[in-house]
């Protein structure tokens, strides 16, 4: 028990540092990436949904006035890149709050409901977001009668809504399965829980530090260092209760 206090506290502590990391201290910026994947811009600003998808992973251990940094997140955005960074939130909605989720909610239905061109981008990502809140059972009945209101009086925008459901169901049926923690890489031996910990603290201390990353890989680092942590943390409560198990056959 002590082990995994020990291994759930240094997890914590590198959560929180490095969601602070990647949230940039003067906000998201106002840069949309027209859809384009981060890898086929990598010399264009980073824009904010960036920042979102690799924070995302992070949300369940922060505080909620952590969590305040994406609340009401068309202000002051533009619609478009409110959109695309709604859609993103939209994904990790089960890290957040029900009063955040309430917010991001409205802000989706906000720019879902907004008059002009049915697939302006921004529309396009709200109505995805709403898709993904569904889904994930995170849309309230009272923003669930919102949605249905716009689409009574816009019926083009129920098409929009089947459209993106189909992208959404895609999109999950083609995830690609991680790879699994203890695996070996190029020869070398696995890795133990306790030296993937080491392993990510130095890479994140690196991130902060070392001058030879671009603002590009500091964001892939930490990124890829907050889509472990999820794992290590459910790695630590397996190991936990094998060690449970182990005393009782004793």
């Amino acid at each position: 028990m002590k082990r995994f206090r020990t291994r759930v506290k240094r997890l914590g502590s590198l959560a929180v540092e490095t969601f602070h990391d990647i949230i940039p201290e003067d906000g998201l910026p106002e840069q949309a990436s027209g859809d384009l994947r981060r890898d086929q811009r990598r010399h264009e600003p980073i824009a904010a949904h960036d920042f979102v998808d690799a924070a995302g992973p992070l949300l369940p251990y922060q505080k909620a006035a952590d969590k305040d940094v994406f609340g009401e997140l068309t202000f002051p955005l533009g619609d478009e890149v409110a959109g695309e960074a709604i859609n993103s939130l939209a994904r990790f909605s089960h890290g957040l709050d029900e009063d955040h989720r309430l917010l991001l909610s409205a802000d989706a239905n906000q720019i879902f409901g907004s008059g002009g061109d049915l697939n302006e981008h921004g529309r396009v990502k709200a109505a995805e977001a709403l898709v993904r809140l569904e889904r994930h059972g995170h849309l309230a009945s009272l923003d669930r009668h919102v949605m249905v209101q716009a689409v009574m009086k816009r019926p083009e925008l129920g098409r929009l809504l089947e459209e993106r459901r189909r992208v959404v169901e895609s999109e999950n049926g083609h995830a690609s399965s991680p790879v699994a923690n203890g695996q070996a890489r190029g020869g070398n031996p696995p890795l133990s829980l306790d030296e993937h910990i080491d392993r990510l603290e130095k890479q994140r201390h690196a991130a902060k530090t070392a001058l030879v990353y671009t603002e590009q890989g500091r964001l892939d680092l930490r990124q890829s260092i907050a889509e472990e942590i999820p794992k290590l943390s459910k790695d630590a409560r397996a190991d936990l209760m094998a060690s449970f198990r182990d005393d009782r056959v004793r």
